[in-house]
């Protein structure tokens, strides 16, 4: 799931918004579902974001977990669906930055007005 940014709090308090601290996009691992509606035969498509346990540099912002982050080189693997040895990604199950972020404090999880300047949390933590 692609994205340019991510907000994170913990337990609704000092959400925080996420983003590369070098602009790239994001790809977060996820898992979709296409099923039909029963009740109105509409074809839905519902979608989740993979979660793994936190990490030490968003501990302050959210301890219980991070989302699953695919580095470009995963990408091809992920995505194919040839792909069935899934030990191939198993790394992918490390929580990890795969880059450094910049940090900005935010006055609400739906407003992301920023209430604090940008501070940088280091992937190599």
């Amino acid at each position: 799931m692609p994205a340019t940014f991510f907000v994170e709090s913990q337990d609704g308090k000092n959400p925080h918004l996420l983003e590369p601290a070098d602009g790239r996009a994001i790809a977060f691992g996820g898992i979709y579902k296409e099923w039909t509606d029963k009740v109105t035969g509409e074809i839905v498509y519902s979608a989740s974001i993979i979660t793994l346990p936190g990490i030490k540099p968003l501990e302050n912002i959210h301890r219980k977990s991070v989302p699953m982050w695919l580095p470009e080189e995963a990408y091809e693997k992920w995505l194919s669906p040839e792909v069935t040895n899934t030990y191939e990604l198993d790394y992918l199950l490390e929580p990890a930055l795969r880059c450094d972020l910049k940090a900005t404090l935010v006055d609400k999880t739906y407003s992301k007005k920023p209430i604090s300047n940008p501070y940088i949390l280091s992937s190599a933590s």
